[in-house]
Parts: structure tokens; C-alpha cells; sequence
């Protein structure tokens, strides 16, 4: 029988871009992008389609060249309060993109519809609803980011839910619940999860159900690993948990304990032939750098046993090191015997 697979889906490139120190190219982008191609990631988010110059040149080479294995997605959020989807900028951009997946933000909590939005819950449901439908209308594959939806859940859990079957009777394939503010405790991740789910059940939905997380309680991976174990089974996040205040999931933490610990199938089994290389020292000290024979990294085949230290000298460096030791041991016997 084989393992439960998990999809999972990297924002490194959007989310993981607004941490501090992070700044990217268009040409770095596109070269992590195929690095996460290469690796078997099966989403990866390029960015915001028409919110700046770089996330525009990445999705135009993309177009022309193609990722292998990973579908492109677009971030986007629903159309405005009182708008029409055709004539709303961000959805116009996200068809220009050529993006063959949208990924659209919504809220789930009633406080942002009113105080953020400044609109109606009954109008957010239509934003939600609408603005999936046009994205389906248009051939794409449309993912719904429920934002805020933990804090929705716990202050209008019905609403909250409603907005997701909004967005799943419109045609998303996914509802991915997100820990927006990263307050919430794992059981908390559970409870919404699990009531998504039935709901979904409930209307015969072929919609799945995903998890988006912060760590600004440094529970990120543990919220994640929750939201699967209570039926989610997608898992947004970044590599090393780059992203803004206190980062995001760190996608390689969570593909190790689901892979590992868990037993869970995600990621391809060769996805470690081409293993990245972080240059910073905040990744060094990550407590997953597992690598098993062949390079692989985090997959199916990695071994806890075999941890690759965080700094490895070079024989050269080792060399020259026990040079001088023997030179100083040398010197010392000389000294004593005068």
C-alpha cells in the first residue's frame, strides 16, 4: 500500500522574498525556480504578477522557457469590493502572467471584511466566489488562500467555513487555511482543518484542503505538521522559512518530518540529486541538513543517521593546521631538552 502524498507547494520566491536581507533578481528568481523544479517541488509561486518589474520578467522567461515538472503560480488577490472582475487590475495582470495557476488571497474573518475592506460580509463572499469563477472561466487552475481564516474560525467559525465553500463551489481545486498572524496553537490548526474538511464533505466538493503558516510562535512547522495530520494535504511554505516578521514554515523541515518521522510520501525520491546550497549562516544552523548517499536531501531515501556538519574544513586547511601543530610540538621538545 503505498504512503499518503503530500503536495507541496513553495512561496519562496513571494512570501520568502519580504524577510529581511532578502532581496532577489528576476535572475535569481528563475534560477531558484529551477532549482525547485529540479528538486520535484509541485508548486512554485513566482510571485505578484503586476506589482513590480521583476516578478513580470520571471513569468515572460518562464512562458517562453518552461519549468519541467512544477506548475508556475500566481499570486493574486480577489477582485475589489464593489468592482467587476473584468475590469480589476490585479486579475488582469494575473491573465497576462500566462500563469497556469492562480493562487488568489481572500478573507475568512469577518473583523478584516469590515475593518480592512470596509465592505460586507455578503460582498467578500461574491469577491471570493466571482473571482474564482473568472480564473476557472479562463482555463486556470485556481488555489484559494484563505487568509486570516484561523482568526476568522475562532471569532465566526460559520462565516469562516462559509468563505471556503464560497471559493470551492466557484471551482478551486484547493482551500489552503492560512495562520495568517501565526498565533494559533496546533490544536487550534487541527480543529479548523478538520472542519473544512467535513464541510467540504458535506456538499460533495472535490475541493482539498491545504495549510499556510507563520512562526511568529515558532510553531510554524508544528502547525504544519498538525494541519496534515488532522487531513490537510498541501503544505505552503519556503525554503529554510525565509519570509516576512518571523518567516513562514521551513518547507525543509516539513518534507523531512513528513518524509521521515511520519511516513508520508512528498517530493520525489530523487529530488536530492540536486541539492541547494545556502550561503547564509542563519541556514546553517537549521537542525534538518540530513544527506544520504548520493546527495540526497529530505527525500524518502535520507537517513537520519548521516547529518552533514554545518562546517566541514578543507583537507588543504587540515593539512596545513597539523603542519603547524607538529612544528610547535617540535619546538617545544627542542626548548626542553637545552
Amino acid at each position: 500500500m503505498s504512503a499518503r502524498r503530500i503536495v507541496i507547494y513553495d512561496t519562496t520566491l513571494r512570501d520568502g522574498a519580504q524577510g529581511p536581507a532578502v532581496s532577489f533578481s528576476a535572475a535569481d528568481k528563475e534560477r531558484v525556480a529551477r532549482l525547485l523544479d529540479g528538486l520535484g517541488f509541485d508548486y512554485v509561486e513566482g510571485g505578484f504578477p503586476g506589482s513590480n518589474p521583476k516578478d513580470e520578467e520571471l513569468f515572460a522567461n518562464l512562458a517562453e522557457q518552461p519549468l519541467g515538472h512544477s506548475r508556475l503560480a500566481g499570486f493574486g488577490a480577489t477582485r475589489r469590493a464593489s468592482g467587476r472582475c473584468e475590469d480589476d487590475v490585479n486579475l488582469k495582470a494575473l491573465t497576462e502572467s500566462g500563469a497556469p495557476v492562480w493562487t488568489l488571497v481572500g478573507k475568512s474573518d469577518t473583523w478584516q471584511v469590515a475593518t480592512v475592506l470596509q465592505t460586507t460580509n455578503n460582498e467578500n463572499l461574491a469577491m471570493v466566489e466571482e473571482s474564482v469563477a473568472f480564473g476557472v472561466g479562463k482555463g486556470r487552475e485556481v488555489i484559494f488562500d484563505a487568509e486570516h481564516f484561523f482568526d476568522g474560525y475562532a471569532r465566526d467559525a460559520e462565516y469562516a467555513i462559509e468563505v471556503c465553500l464560497s471559493a470551492a463551489r466557484a471551482g478551486a481545486s484547493w482551500v489552503v487555511l492560512c495562520d495568517t498572524n501565526g498565533g494559533s496553537q496546533p490544536a487550534a490548526i487541527e480543529q479548523g482543518v478538520d472542519a473544512v474538511r467535513k464541510a467540504l464533505a458535506g456538499i460533495g466538493s472535490q475541493t482539498r484542503v491545504g495549510i499556510h503558516t507563520h512562526n511568529d510562535c515558532e510553531l510554524a512547522v508544528a502547525n504544519s505538521l498538525a494541519g496534515v495530520m488532522a487531513g490537510a494535504d498541501m503544505v505552503q511554505g519556503t525554503i529554510n522559512g525565509y519570509g516576512e516578521r518571523c518567516g513562514n514554515a521551513n518547507l525543509v523541515s516539513v518534507v523531512s518530518n513528513l518524509v521521515l518521522k511520519l511516513g508520508l510520501d512528498a517530493l520525489p525520491q530523487t529530488s536530492g540529486d540536486r541539492q541547494p546550497r545556502a550561503s547564509t549562516a542563519a541556514a546553517l544552523r537549521r537542525p534538518w541538513r540530513v544527506r544520504a548517499q548520493g546527495g540526497a536531501a529530505c527525500g524518502r531515501g535520507a537517513s537520519p543517521q548521516r547529518r552533514v556538519p554545518a562546517h566541514r574544513p578543507c583537507a588543504r586547511r587540515q593539512r596545513g593546521t597539523r603542519a603547524r601543530v607538529r612544528a610547535f610540538r617540535s619546538g617545544q621538545r627542542a626548548r626542553q631538552g637545552a
